[in-house]
This record gives structure tokens, C-alpha cells and sequence, in this order.
């Protein structure tokens, strides 16, 4: 089925991956605590409007859209919450993150395209915002990849600067 919230997806990857990044550094300064409250407003991007979420029958249909925003603030606050992720932990949620969203936002898109052909009647090219959010998450699905194979490191420095405390 054609579910609209799966065109949420590009957004939240974004604050999952900003909120992985957050909990790699040690110690805590002012850029982390940055990159978790983007994380977590960057979240709140797929909130539906007031009008679409009254009753039951408008919060049920919007249950994908709470589910993405859920997932989101989790992030952000797994990254407040324990601080210093170990790589591996930090690469599989934004591998997983990335993949279930890049698969989800293609075969929506393939499942809308035909529609919106019909209703146009005329063919659609994707256009630069979707093919932008691919290959973003598409990125950071590599990212991942390299914080799991390379300890956290990314060609051998990481993301944010660890400060010795020696």
C-alpha cells in the first residue's frame, strides 16, 4: 500500500545520523549538545498538522508519521543518554536506519509514480529532491558500514575530534 509517511524518512535518517555522530565524541562540549537538539527538532519534521490528528481515526492514520518522530527523539536521546556509543552499536543503527529508509522511500515512490502519471497524463521524472535524499541516505548507510568495519574511525580520524585529557 501506498503509505505517504514512508516520504518521511529522509529527514529522520539525517537526525539519527547527527545523533550517532553526537554520541562518538568524548568528552561532551557545546557541539555535541548542538547536534543532538538538531537531531531531535529535525525529528519533529514529519509532525502531521492539528487538523490531520483529531479524533481516532486521524491519529491512526497518522501512526507511520509518529512512529518515524518516535524514533527520531530516541535517537537523540540514546546519544544524551549514554554518551559514548561504541562504533559498532553507532554504525548498525545508522546502516539500519539508512537501508530501511532508502528502500521505503523508493518503493513508495515507484508505487505513486503511476498515479500521479495518470493524473497528470504524463510521464514524471523523479527531480533533484528525491534523488538527493537517496543518495544521502545512501551515504550514510556507508557510514555506517565504515563506523562498524573501521572501529569509528573514517579514514582514520573521527567524525569529531576526541580532546586527551593526559
Amino acid at each position: 500500500p501506498l503509505r505517504r509517511s514512508n516520504f518521511y524518512w529522509p529527514p529522520v535518517v539525517a537526525a539519527i545520523g547527527l545523533a550517532m555522530l553526537a554520541a562518538g565524541s568524548r568528552p561532551w562540549t557545546w557541539t555535541n549538545w548542538l547536534l543532538v537538539s538538531l537531531a531531535a527538532l529535525l525529528s519533529l519534521f514529519p509532525f502531521p498538522l492539528l487538523e490531520e490528528v483529531k479524533g481516532a481515526a486521524g491519529i491512526s492514520a497518522n501512526l507511520g508519521r509518529f512512529g518515524l518522530i518516535a524514533a527520531g527523539v530516541a535517537a537523540a536521546g540514546l546519544a544524551v543518554w549514554r554518551r559514548q556509543l561504541p562504533a559498532r552499536i553507532r554504525g548498525g543503527i545508522l546502516f539500519l536506519a539508512a537501508v530501511v529508509g532508502l528502500a521505503l522511500v523508493s518503493a513508495t515512490f515507484s508505487a505513486a509514480e503511476p498515479i500521479v502519471e495518470e493524473a497528470y497524463r504524463q510521464l514524471i521524472d523523479p527531480g533533484l529532491g528525491y534523488n538527493l535524499s537517496r543518495s544521502g541516505m545512501a551515504l550514510l548507510a556507508l557510514v555506517g558500514i565504515c563506523l562498524q568495519k573501521r572501529g569509528g574511525a573514517l579514514g582514520g580520524r573521527h567524525l569529531l575530534a576526541e580532546q586527551d585529557n593526559a
